[in-house]
């Protein structure tokens, strides 16, 4: 999303000075997984083109030999991105908030730092236009992930969602069913409809949907096809997750999947919320090359690149990047990966841990009272419940896809979303009546319906076991 943002905001920058201005863009479809010029069909397209110039936003910082072969063709090259390079590249004009050590938001996203620039040319010639485009920024700092712990971020939220730009309103008034537009509700509501249409579907609903964001073509259709491809991606993810192989299972875990797929970074983010683990998801290609995405719920990147045995580990996060290597090396790196002694043990943060009985009322209205503050790192508090029993009978699944359980334990509503097929085995659903001890990491809310207030626990992480038998011997032990 932040890629289609950070045009389509350049875009109808470019247009509010000149109408007329011919602006030819160019879209990722071929490679769906390469960004700027890390791509030969991309490079194709510029080459057969009379040269002008060439605007990259959010891509480009490391391609140094693609943008020296285009110079020399006469092109001129503007790249205003965020991922971090060790090397600055000296055949274009780049912008990029990682490569000065004068800019303080490090967190700012690719369509930020193009907003930058369109700032920038607004003080150097007396427009006053970059100023109506900050709701782009807000969307995609929400979108791409990035950390709204950065005042300026946390700015770009706070004014750019007080006015909405014309373009973006009609997809907030859909997705957004009660009207408050929050970090929170984007990323749950908006940003997935949008990246299912980029993923599954086709180079002309990608051109369709820019096109949208700039406010020149028909919204309504576009969103009908992002709820289209969004219900296609949740089947296709079902469909897809139990068919991916474990090929080694230690420190990390590296996972196949025999179907080219763009899924495979949602997919691994999956995983790695089950596994809790580090997730290497690859494919193989004819070309004797494995490549896919790597998601961690801690920082794994720098030992990735480290091992020298991988082609590329490139991504603006440590915790979620594409990587690929020769499919040669694989045994190598799985030794590699057996050794790693130095990968961080996923830690959850919880503000307190309490019984159901004594968890304080007042907790459950907290996450509403500051709404407009969560995001990311600024994560919604988390509350760990202390073991208590129910039974597997209790348990409900709903939803379209039953991907969700639902069970009521001493006055609270508990709430699971995305469940796997193998929680659902866990929890014994198909199995006769039996107890289960679970505990587990929750948000804490109140769920309102038809007037009536309902506490409730949206469950993150739980762990679940059979109550243990309380034996004679134990029993004769108590009373001793």
């Amino acid at each position: 999303m932040d890629g289609f943002l950070s045009s389509s905001m350049f875009y109808v920058y470019i247009k509010s000075i000149d109408p007329n201005v011919i602006i030819n863009p160019l879209f990722h479809h071929k490679n769906p997984k390469s960004h700027g010029l890390g791509d030969s069909d991309i490079m194709e397209q510029i080459s057969n083109q009379k040269p002008s110039l060439l605007i990259i936003p959010d891509a480009g910082s490391n391609d140094e030999k693609e943008c020296k072969l285009l110079r020399n063709l006469g092109w001129t090259i503007l790249i205003s991105d965020h991922h971090f390079s060790e090397n600055w590249n000296k055949e274009c004009v780049l912008v990029n908030n990682h490569m000065s050590e004068n800019v303080k938001n490090k967190g700012l996203c690719g369509a930020g730092v193009t907003w930058k620039c369109l700032k920038r040319y607004d003080e150097l010639y007396g427009y006053n236009i970059a100023s109506n485009l900050i709701s782009y920024v807000a969307f995609a700092n929400v979108s791409d992930s990035m950390s709204l712990v950065y005042q300026e971020n946390r700015a770009f939220s706070k004014w750019g969602f007080k006015k909405i730009h014309k373009n973006l309103q009609p997809f907030f008034d859909e997705f957004i069913k009660d009207g408050v537009v929050t970090n929170e509700a984007i990323s749950w509501n908006v940003t997935p409809k949008g990246n299912a249409l980029i993923r599954m579907g086709d180079l002309q609903d990608k051109i369709d949907f820019f096109y949208a964001l700039c406010g020149e073509y028909d919204v309504n259709d576009i969103i009908k096809r992002m709820k289209h491809y969004h219900e296609t991606q949740a089947k296709e993810k079902k469909r897809l997750i139990d068919d991916v192989k474990i090929i080694y299972n230690g420190t990390c875990i590296l996972a196949k999947i025999e179907e080219k797929t763009p899924l495979t970074g949602l997919l691994a983010n999956m995983l790695s919320g089950e596994y809790l683990k580090p997730i290497l998801l690859i494919h193989d290609y004819d070309n004797g090359q494995s490549a896919g995405s790597v998601r961690s719920v801690v920082p794994i990147k720098n030992q990735l690149i480290k091992s020298g045995l991988f082609d590329y580990n490139e991504g603006h996060k440590d915790y979620a990047f594409g990587t690929a290597y020769q499919t040669s090396k694989e045994s190598d790196i799985i030794e590699y990966l057996d050794n790693l002694s130095d990968v961080q043990e996923p830690c959850t943060d919880v503000l307190s841990s309490n019984t159901i009985i004594n968890t304080p009322s007042n907790l459950y209205g907290l996450k509403m009272a500051y709404n407009e503050l969560w995001s990311k790192g600024v994560p919604v508090p988390e509350f760990h419940i202390q073991p208590f029993t129910i039974s597997n009978k209790d348990i409900k699944l709903l939803g379209k896809n039953k991907a969700t359980i639902k069970f009521h334990s001493q006055g609270i509503d508990f709430l699971m979303f995305f469940v796997s097929n193998k929680m659902k085995e866990l929890l014994k659903l198909d199995e006769s009546y039996c107890e289960l001890e679970v505990d587990c990491v929750v948000e804490l809310g109140i769920n309102e319906w038809r007037g009536n207030k309902t506490n409730q626990a949206i469950i993150k992480k739980i762990e679940i076991r059979e109550p243990k038998e309380l034996l004679f011997n134990d029993i004769f032990t108590l009373d001793n």
